[in-house]
């Protein structure tokens, strides 16, 4: 009896608990997922009178099968080792099934309402990360090893498909996107015009903007290079299969600074899946087209380029970096100090990195564009920045330098503004797929800081929201760093290389966590909480079919020489010519395409006024649609 009783404490101590929850589990998941209501019975916990006993049969069948499972388990660890006693082998058993447990947590996980500003669901991801990660860490049982060459072949075929496939998957999503009228004037169809412009000699020009070229606003001449492209078939489509096309080369660095860090396909790999599944990535494709998001793949062949001491390499991807936008001098000075503090050899390379940056920068504020000033002044030829930061600027008005003292001057008013609910979230959507491993990289902290200021500063919520193009500050130097977190894991529990039990661990849960959050925060499955300024449609529906054959045949029946003005949501579909307006500036044009539903009532009466007087004539309609033309 007392040896009973010792064995059955000795249990309880090791493996009885876990094992309870572990033979039930799979049950307590079968029977959520049997609810008609999942949502309910988790959220508001609204059961019937007895309906809690529906689940015995789940969990009586769910035991009775773990069981089996574990018997045969601990029967197996105890022949290939006889001298493991039944303890032993149920807390080998009991380690390795830990993953189990997620079952239940998982039906909570995708019913939860929809909204990126709850702080369960990253908790939820978090709690199924670890789980599966101390399943892995603690498996007992061989890993079949691969030769060289398969394990290299394996690795190349799995990035090579998967990238394919997402190229093909988000350029049609954002196709579709396009074409149920959910792009806009701002950003698509502004880039539309300044390629078209430029294929035709007029370098970033845009007649959307103030002052009619986009230095008003950004000098970005990296467009003028990708011109070329954009001419092989000239309109908004291209650009945003570019795009797509652009930020998937991002995986050939990526897996290229993977393998010089840590000589580990496995990693290489996983890492770049992680890329392809990373939800900001996603949402910055999907959002119309920006100069800003060309930076993430630029950023990651700097830094690999450098790790490998490619100087050619590095100073070319440096000279992209700046040519990308005016403000992109200020992210690779972080590069140049990063090179300063990464090894004393790279010294005269950070320092050369800096000096380049600021001169680009200071010349084409002084030089190219109309205002000096980093945020500019509100005025006909430009506009202002300063609005997006200005709870940081002392009276609301100001530039960089009044930022500056608030953070000299004020730090715990800033400490506290960055610390918001909202920008907190932003934080965990970013770090999370990563597990948080960018936290443990050390030196390239470095590259973090002016994405952070950029983001964590500002005032207004499209800055840092995680699927809007201004994370891309942060994205290439998070990946960038997720090697050299995982290398100092490695080192801290003295784990023997990436191929360790801790190694495989993490490898796994960066995996898991990726593909969690890719379908909890993603838009790789129809998800609520994935949200942009308008709708993402994945079929087009006949009604929407109909409605863009009317537009592209309206389109074509412009004049190529003519003027147009269009409302919001039309005008990426006509921007591909010279002399295009948003109906809002108030341009007298040939032509006017206008959506009702982009106009407000003044603007409503002011196009009824130019049909009642005969200026212009209604040419045609297609729902709240419609084609004016003067004369």
């Amino acid at each position: 009896m007392a040896r009973v009783g010792a064995a059955l404490i000795e249990g309880l101590r090791t493996w009885l608990v876990w094992a309870v929850l572990e033979v039930l589990s799979p049950g307590w998941a079968a029977w959520l997922l049997t609810r008609d209501q999942v949502a309910v019975y988790l959220g508001e916990n609204l059961l019937a009178s007895g309906s809690p006993l529906d689940a015995s049969p789940f969990l009586i069948s769910s035991a009775a099968l773990m069981s089996t499972v574990f018997a045969l388990r601990v029967r197996s660890a105890r022949r290939r080792d006889p001298q493991l006693c039944v303890h032993d082998a149920m807390r080998q058993v009991t380690r390795a099934w830990r993953p189990i447990l997620a079952l239940p947590v998982l039906p909570l996980l995708f019913t939860l309402p929809a909204g990126i500003q709850s702080f369960l669901r990253p908790t939820l991801i978090a709690m199924v990360t670890i789980l599966i990660a101390s399943g892995v860490l603690a498996w007992p049982w061989p890993v079949p090893k691969l030769s060289r060459r398969l394990a290299r072949d394996l690795s190349f075929g799995t990035v090579a498909v998967a990238t394919v496939a997402w190229v093909v998957f988000f350029a049609r999503l954002g196709w579709k996107r396009h074409w149920s009228l959910n792009t806009r004037a701002f950003d698509l169809g502004i880039y539309d015009n300044i390629f078209w412009n430029t294929l035709h000699g007029d370098p970033l020009a845009c007649s959307i903007i103030k002052g009619g070229t986009h230095t008003s606003a950004h000098f970005d001449p990296i467009l003028v290079l990708l011109t070329p492209l954009y001419g092989l078939a000239p309109k908004a489509e291209t650009l945003i299969s570019l795009q797509v096309v652009w930020i998937a080369t991002g995986v050939v660095p990526l897996y290229r600074l993977c393998m010089k860090r840590l000589g580990s396909r496995g990693f290489a790999t996983v890492l770049c899946l992680c890329y392809l599944l990373y939800p900001s990535l996603q949402g910055i494709v999907l959002f119309d087209f920006h100069s800003l998001a060309l930076l993430i793949p630029l950023a990651l062949w700097a830094i690999e380029r450098l790790e490998a001491g490619g100087l050619r390499g590095y100073f070319a991807a440096l000279a992209g970096i700046l040519l990308v936008r005016e403000d992109a001098a200020l992210f690779a000075c972080g590069l140049g100090l990063y090179a300063m503090v990464r090894t004393p050899s790279r010294m005269r390379v950070g320092v050369a990195t800096l000096a380049m940056s600021i001169a680009w920068l200071t010349t084409v504020k002084l030089f190219v564009m109309p205002d000096s000033g980093l945020l500019m002044a509100s005025s006909e030829a430009t506009y202002t920045y300063a609005n997006r930061y200005g709870d940081v600027i002392p009276g609301g008005e100001g530039g960089v330098r009044d930022i500056a003292a608030t953070v000299v001057t004020n730090p715990m008013f800033v400490l506290q503004y960055v610390l918001q609910a909202d920008k907190i979230v932003m934080l965990l959507v970013l770090l999370l797929p990563l597990c948080f491993l960018p936290l443990l990289s050390g030196p390239m902290w470095v590259t973090f800081a002016y994405g952070l200021a950029f983001t964590l500063l500002a005032s207004k919520p499209s800055l840092y929201y995680p699927y809007f193009h201004y994370v891309s500050v942060l994205v290439p130097v998070l990946f960038a760093a997720a090697p050299a977190g995982f290398e100092r894991l490695l080192q801290i529990t003295r784990a023997d290389g990436p191929g360790s039990p801790v190694g495989r661990a993490t490898m796994a849960a960066l995996l898991s966590s990726s593909l969690l959050c890719a379908l909890a925060y993603g838009a790789v499955v129809e998800n609520e909480t994935f949200r942009l300024h308008t709708d993402i449609v994945r079929e087009l529906s006949p009604a929407e079919r109909e409605q863009i054959e009317w537009v592209r045949k309206t389109a074509a029946s412009i004049p190529a020489d003519a003027s147009v003005s269009a409302s919001n949501r039309l005008a990426p579909h006509v921007t591909n010519r010279a002399k295009v307006h948003i109906i809002q500036q108030e341009v007298d044009t040939d032509y006017v395409l206008l959506h009702k539903g982009d106009l407000s009532s003044e603007e409503l009466e002011t196009i009824r006024r130019k049909v009642t007087r005969g200026t212009h004539t209604i040419v045609d309609t297609q729902g709240l649609m419609m084609l004016l033309e003067r004369g």
